[in-house]
C-alpha cells in the first residue's frame, strides 16, 4: 500500500490551517473587561456596605461606652442600704425637733399669755409691781 500524497492538496491543507489560525487571531474574542466593571460595581457595593456597618459600629460602641458610664454612676445595693439608713437617721431627728418645737411652742405661748394678762393688769392700774423675772 502504496499511499500517494498530491503536493497541491497538501499545501491546500496547510494553508487551510494557517487561515484558521489567523482567522482565530483577528476576529476579536469577547471582552473579559466586561466582567472586569461588573466586579468594581460589586466591590463598590461591599465597600459601601462596610462602610455603613463601620459608623453603625462606632455608634454603638459610643452608646456601650454611655451605658457603661450610667451603670457604673447607679448606686449599688450597698449604698441603698446605707441611703436608707441615712434617711432613717434624718427622719428620726426631724421628729425629735417636732416634738422640741411643740414643747417650745406651748411654752412660748405660756409666757406670751403671761405677758399678755400681766401687760393687761399694768395698764388697767391693777397691778403696781413690776413683773419678776
Amino acid at each position: 500500500m502504496n499511499v500517494e500524497i498530491n503536493p497541491t492538496i497538501a499545501v491546500l491543507v496547510l494553508v487551510a490551517i494557517l487561515l484558521v489560525f489567523v482567522a482565530a487571531l483577528l476576529v476579536p474574542r469577547r471582552p473579559r473587561v466586561a466582567h472586569v466593571p461588573l466586579t468594581e460595581v460589586k466591590l463598590d457595593g461591599i465597600r459601601e456596605r462596610l462602610d455603613e456597618l463601620e459608623k453603625k459600629q462606632a455608634q454603638n460602641d459610643h452608646d456601650v461606652r454611655g451605658i457603661r458610664m450610667i451603670i457604673q454612676a447607679m448606686p449599688t445595693e450597698k449604698t441603698a442600704q446605707e441611703l436608707r439608713l441615712q434617711v432613717s437617721e434624718v427622719t428620726g431627728k426631724v421628729d425629735g425637733m417636732h416634738e422640741t418645737l411643740i414643747t417650745n411652742g406651748h411654752s412660748l405661748r405660756r409666757i406670751e399669755d403671761y405677758l399678755i394678762n400681766v401687760a393687761i393688769e399694768t395698764v388697767s392700774g391693777k397691778n403696781t409691781k413690776a413683773p419678776a423675772p
